[in-house]
């Protein structure tokens, strides 16, 4: 087994290769790989678009375009390490706009199937929200030129429909490199808009939301998510958890637990989104009015990016900071507090009532659909409604019972997602299954 990091060696690869040597793997940066000059052995047979792979390639050859030359190498890097490992499958987080195209275009290449395993929860909305900011830096970017043209006409999975119409997110010499390689998509505008052989779904809710943005349903297979695993391992270690997992009930009687899973500072960006004025100003008045409440147990999670004197200041402010996976947390408490994270899934997979404190005004809907999700738009609103949660017993049963009803369609919380993805991996790489 190898994990393949697609980018330098960095902070995070560094923490990938710990946990790699631990698991007796290897861990590898693409760009530690790269031989300058080198270029991809090509099959245009089996790049998603054939004839279009091809017509690319001779508009734009590797002679004339510095861009073919630089994916090309990645793509080449990537086939030695292939052909030296030869797996029976590559899995990736994304197989559309931010997946590693030259990994994915490599392992096509080699007949070696791909498998998207979901990281985040990513939807069309999060794309129109990039646009959005860069509207308003005046940084939207359109085809241009003859092969603008070209890419508008062959290409149009690469253009924005509806909304900014006619945007797309990487220049045009960019895009046409890659249609010169086959690193084509089938949508740039659905996070998971690309050809990998199979998407594994992680609940029905996910399924209904992938259907919904015209992914084929081929594509798709409803087995669960390695988090609802983690979830289920963390009941089994924990009794108290374990007897109040979807039952409208605290875990602990008598003392309402609330977990917070505190972002990273997005100021340098949607500041102005923002009702207050600081970083530190929004987490210090939140985090205290929490941390004051009566009859509650806080327990404050802080996203890995919140580093330097920012974390200091939430450290020295004498709240419960967990070091633990926010994960293995979620069944230990009874209420979830957070801003806008993929987490949030989980916690209405476990049946608990979800607060959003939506810190920069994004305005997602991707949770609406859960009867005890509240989201608020101002630290007032989102007092009362957590004064509400807290301090009547029968509106935490019944917003969690309406949590509970729809849980299982959120995740599948059975010990078993793990085995299910390794058998969808093995048949589509022809081994036996044995999981």
């Amino acid at each position: 087994m190898c994990f393949l990091h697609d980018n330098p060696p960095d902070a995070l690869f560094a923490e990938v290769e710990a946990d790699a040597l631990a698991l007796n793997a290897r861990a590898i940066a693409l760009d530690t790989l790269l031989q300058d000059g080198e270029r991809p052995e090509v099959k245009f047979d089996r790049t998603p678009v054939p004839w279009r792979a091809r017509l690319f390639s001779l508009l734009v050859p590797a002679k004339r375009s510095v861009m073919v030359r630089i994916l090309g190498a990645r793509m080449a890097a990537a086939q030695r390490l292939l052909k030296e490992m030869s797996p029976a499958a590559i899995v990736v987080a994304e197989d559309g706009i931010s997946g590693p195209a030259a990994v994915i275009a490599a392992a096509r290449s080699m007949a070696i199937p791909v498998v998207d395993l979901p990281y985040g929860y990513g939807t069309q909305q999060d794309l129109d929200i990039a646009l959005e900011e860069k509207a308003a830096n005046d940084g939207i970017l359109h085809l241009e030129g003859r092969h603008g043209l070209l890419l508008r006409w062959l290409a149009p999975a690469w253009v924005k429909k509806g909304r900014f119409k006619g945007a797309v997110i990487f220049p045009t010499h960019y895009i046409v490199a890659r249609e010169a390689l086959g690193m084509t998509l089938q949508n740039a505008w659905v996070v998971h808009g690309g050809f990998a052989d199979r998407l594994l779904v992680e609940s029905d809710q996910m399924m209904r939301l992938y259907r919904s943005e015209g992914l084929a349903p081929a594509k798709l297979a409803l087995t669960g998510s390695p988090y609802c695993d983690t979830i289920f391992a963390a009941l089994e270690r924990n009794a108290q958890a374990r007897a109040a997992f979807r039952r409208p009930q605290q875990v602990t009687p008598g003392e309402l637990r609330i977990l917070v899973s505190w972002p990273t500072s997005y100021h340098a960006s949607r500041a102005a989104h923002c009702e207050f004025a600081t970083y530190l100003e929004m987490s210090k008045a939140i985090l205290g009015w929490l941390h004051a409440l009566p009859g509650c147990r806080l327990t404050v999670s802080l996203h890995p990016a919140v580093q330097g004197e920012s974390r200091d200041a939430l450290e020295n402010m004498g709240l419960h900071i967990s070091q633990d996976y926010v994960i293995n947390l979620i069944p230990q408490h009874d209420i979830y507090i957070s801003y806008f994270s993929s987490t949030q899934r989980w916690a209405i997979a476990a049946g608990k009532p979800v607060v959003n404190y939506d810190a920069y005004r994004l305005g997602l809907d991707v949770y609406d659909k859960a009867p005890a999700f509240r989201n608020t738009t101002s630290f007032e609103q989102f007092k009362e409604v957590v004064t509400q949660l807290t301090t009547s017993s029968q509106t935490f049963c019944t917003q969690a019972a309406q949590q509970i009803a729809v849980a299982e369609e959120w995740g599948l919380i059975d010990g078993q997602c793990m085995a299910r993805m390794l058998s969808a991996i093995d048949e589509l790489s022809g081994a036996p299954q044995t999981h």
